[in-house]
């Protein structure tokens, strides 16, 4: 394998070559061996916080001695660290720094913790903020229900964005065309439950009809009976740039009054944190 080309087969199907919006940068220009490295990075999870560097070499699809000069030179820098018990790595905390540097550089953050206090208060159900990179959301905040059993979701996981209320709250202003370059124009999306879209189109009418409704709302749709709410946060242009959504199991069979209470404490919130900063006040 050439280590001056991209490996569309390895690494790229663990970091994607495409920006925010699903477009794709010329090839010509990325740096390979940067994308490899933050290949890496994007292998360690919840789900597996330690790999080894065989692990590493598998999941990349890279030649081990590739994989090797990688692992070394980000242990090197400190964002990877090597237990001297097993010689598997973890992530090291410059990971952590880069992380609190982009939330700390997103005013939304600070605009919704007591907000998302108060709507997870009202409503019983875990409280969400995330944004979209791409065909995912990456969770920013949560504030867990009393009941722990009530979405498990944590701060930094991605999501398909297609599969989620947070996600269809993020999409609610996309065209069908605007998914086509996204997803691809005959992507066959993951399905989840079968309440999970499936097509382009079938993504394009959920959207449509979150659209009329002002926000999104759903049973089942990422994981089997776990309802949910979502409606997005748009800035002083009325461009989406988070959503907000409760989670919980049976939230949508309180009653219609219960319901109705729900989504307006919802919508007062996305509008709490959404508003602009008032100045010279």
């Amino acid at each position: 394998m050439d280590d001056n080309r991209i490996d569309t087969a390895g690494a790229s199907h663990i970091l994607p070559l495409s920006r925010e919006d699903g477009s794709r940068p010329n090839p010509n220009y990325v740096v390979p061996a940067l994308h490899r490295g933050l290949a890496v990075l994007s292998l360690f999870r919840r789900d597996r916080p330690r790999l080894s560097l065989s692990e590493i070499t598998a999941l990349l699809g890279l030649p081990r001695a590739t994989a090797f000069r990688l692992v070394y030179t980000l242990e090197s820098l400190g964002f990877l660290k090597k237990s001297s018990e097993d010689e598997r790595y973890d992530l090291g905390t410059p990971v952590l720094s880069l992380g609190y540097a982009l939330l700390s550089s997103m005013d939304v953050i600070d605009r919704a913790e007591m907000p998302l206090r108060r709507l997870r208060d009202r409503t019983g159900g875990s409280v969400h903020l995330a944004r979209r990179d791409g065909p995912h959301v990456v969770y920013l905040m949560r504030f867990a229900a009393p009941d722990a059993m009530t979405g498990n979701v944590q701060v930094g996981a991605r999501l398909p964005v297609h599969a989620t209320t947070l996600g269809r709250a993020l999409l609610m202003d996309s065209t069908e065309e605007t998914l086509a370059a996204l997803f691809g124009s005959d992507a066959e999306l993951p399905a989840f439950t079968r309440t999970t879209a499936r097509t382009i189109s079938e993504l394009a009418t959920q959207l449509g009809e979150d659209r009329d409704r002002g926000y999104v709302k759903g049973r089942s749709i990422y994981e089997n009976g776990l309802d949910s709410m979502a409606a997005p946060v748009r800035d002083e242009n009325g461009d989406i740039v988070a959503a907000v959504s409760v989670v919980g199991f049976g939230l949508l069979n309180r009653g219609e009054a219960e319901e109705a209470d729900l989504l307006a404490g919802l919508l007062a919130t996305t509008e709490e944190i959404g508003r602009p900063a008032l100045s010279g006040v």
